[in-house]
């Protein structure tokens, strides 16, 4: 939940620095985007994921059974959405002066979509 926030702080003041600030920025943000995990929108479900929630019995007891999530992963489609609609505008608003650190980040996406989504 972290590396959202931060990323879309950065995005956010992304439009207000100079170039060089721009290019710090998308720096910055390389080691957040590995860390993010994505899910695949075209099969993301309009429900989340269940979490297997202790029973009475074990709040009484003081036992507590692990929590498993079922589903895909713990990406969100909200999150997802957002990353991606980010990285697009940053896209389309610097790609003609910062085209070498989009690439980068690219491919880092590229990357988490191959380890994650498939």
């Amino acid at each position: 939940m972290l590396d959202f926030c931060l990323l879309t702080e950065m995005t956010a003041r992304f439009e207000m620095t100079s170039i060089v600030g721009q290019r710090c920025i998308l720096q910055y943000m390389l080691p957040w985007l590995a860390n993010i995990e994505l899910v695949d929108l075209s099969n993301a479900s309009p429900t989340p994921p269940e979490l297997n929630i202790e029973t009475e019995e074990e709040e009484r007891n003081g036992a507590m059974s692990p929590v498993k999530l079922e589903g895909e992963g713990w990406g969100s489609v909200e999150a997802t959405q957002l990353v991606l609609n980010n990285l697009f505008y940053i896209t389309v608003k610097v790609s003609h002066t910062l085209k070498s650190p989009l690439t980068v980040i690219f491919v880092i996406v590229d990357k988490l979509q191959v380890c994650r989504l498939s």
